[in-house]
């Protein structure tokens, strides 16, 4: 295991927490809570750095790292709509601050995301 993975995944809990408090003082009446989406991303993220930093390691996938996260993303947009068909989904109108709260983890953590793979394909090249 690359001594990498272990303080990334740290750099995505401790991340997601403090967005998350920051968020829920700023943006504190909501008719959703925040807490699973928070954590279906860090989970999510975590995966999905995890998985993409361990294939980098094989041949076969070595080269193929960019494409395999854009599926991920794929992936993930689709679990989550699955996951939160009956909450957050499920409403018929939202205002724009919850537009917002739902939109900034997505954001926050494809940023992270982001930035750790081309840090992966920086050291596959």
């Amino acid at each position: 295991m690359s001594k990498s993975i272990p303080i990334h995944i740290f750099i995505i809990l401790l991340i997601g927490v403090i967005v998350y408090y920051l968020q829920t003082f700023v943006f504190s009446n909501s008719r959703f809570g925040l807490e699973n989406v928070y954590l279906f991303h860090v989970i999510a993220s975590t995966i999905v750095y995890v998985a993409l930093e361990l294939l980098s390691k094989t041949q076969k996938f070595k080269n193929q790292i960019g494409f395999l996260y854009l599926g991920t993303i794929f992936f993930k947009v689709v679990l989550f709509v699955g996951i939160f068909n009956g909450t957050v989904m499920s409403v018929k109108s939202m205002t724009d601050k919850e537009i917002f709260s739902l939109l900034l983890p997505v954001f926050i953590f494809l940023f992270l995301e982001v930035y750790f793979i081309s840090k992966i394909l920086n050291k596959t090249i």
